[in-house]
């Protein structure tokens, strides 16, 4: 019987050790440096931009497809790809000019990207003639004409070359946006006084187009617990008629490169009690239409769920924003005191905005629990300076540090966590030298005491 004991004890420690191993050696460990690897890929010019709408858009949403393939995911419907339609700037092969003229005479022409740019907040219309007859509602670093009942927008710019590009709305209050000097401010003023004529043309117009939402999804075996949503946005504003490209790597290659490597981290884990969907959303700088467009259609599938969003994540001496939604103010987010809680468990230090300009908001706006993590550094997005090379891969760790602790509290129970623990191996190793060598230690004690009784 004692035997029989030993060898089941022996076999049972033996599986045990052995499956401990498999588990650690098959768990994929999240690795800073290759989010850094992956938000240089995503910034790189061959992605141009990612543009909602434009092919640089559409492969990025591809190698996101892949990546969700890869690592196993699941698709929440029949296909990875949730698509709706959205308008869309594109280049329409028109010179970009500002003149001032009399009497259909050229009097003056503007340097475009020297005098002049558009900025892509919105290309209702792509070409019109001021005259005196138009309102002008002139502010200290801007002026707004109004033509024919419709508004249009001239504001001084500081930036040499017009770096900066805006997101853009085609529901603007303005047909175009335009950036300008200083000087042509006062021309354009000088001009409309003197009876003058400004003309302007910019080189975009808007068209409709398909783009996709990229979903995949972990499984989990409760089909009555909410799932846990886990998003990044990765569009971004493209490349200006100039050529400059607007690579967008803070913002927000490195939200989604940060999914993409947190989707490959959790698919090796063991099965979670709930369903884990991992949404890369586009048209975020068109509004935050791809985040609007999954909160709308699946609101029912996701009503009680929690949500994380990652925008903005890496950059160096830079706190982490806990963002929820603007509405949310005066509320009790769970989500968002949990994350408190853990950052100063961890002596993380963090900030708490609410407002709504990035994704989350539209998940708060249909009454989800939702939060954005983001490192706020704004000092260049949104211009052709945002590139890998400003991204801190310790800031990346920081925030899986917190992330990691919140989705193992909501979404595995403690068994498993307990089976990933690293120094289960340590105990079972010990656990099984001690069995297996149990019957030597044994036989060696019994002889020492009976030699010491013979004395």
């Amino acid at each position: 019987m004692k035997k029989i004991i030993y060898h089941s004890s022996l076999f049972v420690l033996f599986i045990c050790l052995t499956f401990s191993v498999f588990i650690q050696t098959t768990y994929y460990h999240f690795n800073p440096s290759n989010v850094k690897y992956n938000i240089k890929l995503i910034s790189s010019n061959e992605y141009e931009g990612r543009l909602t709408g434009t092919c640089g858009n559409e492969k990025a949403a591809s190698l996101i497809e892949n990546f969700f393939k890869n690592n196993k995911l699941a698709p929440l419907n029949d296909s990875y790809k949730e698509s709706f339609e959205v308008t869309t700037p594109i280049k329409n092969n028109k010179t970009p000019e500002l003149k001032i003229g009399k009497n259909n005479v050229t009097l003056h022409e503007y340097k475009y990207g020297i005098d002049f740019k558009e900025d892509m907040l919105n290309f209702d219309e792509n070409s019109v003639v001021f005259t005196k007859q138009d309102i002008v509602d002139i502010l200290p670093s801007s002026l707004v004409i109004k033509h024919n009942g419709k508004q249009y927008l001239f504001y001084v710019s500081l930036e040499k070359g017009f770096s900066f590009r805006s997101s853009f709305d085609d529901n603007a209050q303005y047909q175009f946006s335009i950036a300008i000097t200083t000087e042509l401010f006062n021309d354009i003023l000088d001009s409309l006084r003197d009876d003058k004529e400004v003309s302007i043309t910019i080189p975009y117009s808007e068209e409709k187009c398909i783009t996709s939402n990229i979903i995949g999804r972990i499984k989990g075996y409760s089909k009555n617990l909410p799932p846990l949503i886990l998003t990044a946005h990765f569009d971004h504003i493209g490349v200006d008629n100039l050529n400059n490209y607007y690579n967008g790597a803070l913002d927000n290659a490195s939200g989604t490169a940060f999914l993409l490597e947190l989707s490959k981290n959790l698919s090796s884990f063991m099965k979670p009690k709930r369903d884990i969907i991992f949404v890369a959303l586009t048209g975020e700088e068109f509004g935050l239409l791809g985040s609007s467009q999954f909160a709308n259609e699946y609101k029912d599938l996701i009503k009680d769920s929690k949500v994380i969003n990652f925008d903005m994540i890496g950059a160096p001496n830079t706190p982490l924003s806990l963002m929820g939604g603007s509405c949310n103010k005066d509320k009790d987010s769970e989500i968002l005191d949990s994350l408190k809680e853990i950052c100063d468990k961890k002596n993380i230090a963090y900030k708490i905005t609410f407002a709504d300009c990035s994704d989350h908001a539209s998940f708060v706006k249909e009454g989800i629990d939702s939060v954005t993590l983001c490192h706020s550094d704004t000092s260049k997005i949104h211009t052709p300076n945002d590139t890998v090379d400003f991204i801190d891969t310790s800031a990346i760790n920081e925030v899986y540090s917190i992330v990691e602790d919140e989705i193992y509290n909501y979404a595995y129970n403690d068994f498993i966590l307990y089976l990933y623990n690293p120094n289960l191996i340590l105990f079972l190793f010990i656990a099984f030298i001690i069995v297996f060598f149990f019957p030597i230690f044994k036989k060696k004690l019994k002889l020492y005491i009976n030699k010491n009784k013979l004395k």
